[in-house]
C-alpha cells in the first residue's frame, strides 16, 4: 500500500469489490469469523465453568471478536462495492475520468 499510495490503494480495492461476485464474496469474508468462532467454541468445550475456569472469558471474547468481524466485515464490502459500482457506472456514462 505504501508504494501504491492511499487513493490508488482505495480505487483498487474499490474497483475489485465492484467487479467481484456477491456471495462468494460475502462467504469468503465471513470465513475468518467462523473459524474464530470455532476456535472460541473449542476453549468453551474444554473450560466450560466460568467460576473454575479462564478459558472461559477467552472464549466468550473470541465470539465476540468474531461477531464483530462478521457484521462489519461484510459492511465495509458493501460499502466500498456500492463506492466502486457508482464510479464504474459514472466512467461507462462519460461523465468521470
Amino acid at each position: 500500500m505504501r508504494a501504491m499510495g492511499e487513493v490508488e490503494y482505495h480505487e483498487l480495492i474499490t474497483n475489485f469489490a465492484a467487479k467481484a461476485h456477491l456471495p462468494s464474496a460475502i462467504v469468503f469474508i465471513l470465513m475468518p469469523a467462523v473459524c474464530i468462532a470455532t476456535i472460541g467454541l473449542l476453549l468453551l468445550y474444554f473450560y466450560p465453568d466460568p467460576n473454575k475456569h479462564w478459558g472461559f472469558f477467552f472464549a466468550y471474547g473470541l465470539f465476540a471478536y468474531a461477531l464483530a468481524i462478521g457484521v462489519w466485515g461484510p459492511l465495509a464490502f458493501l460499502r466500498f462495492r456500492r463506492e466502486g459500482k457508482a464510479k464504474l457506472t459514472t466512467q461507462a456514462s462519460g461523465a468521470g475520468p
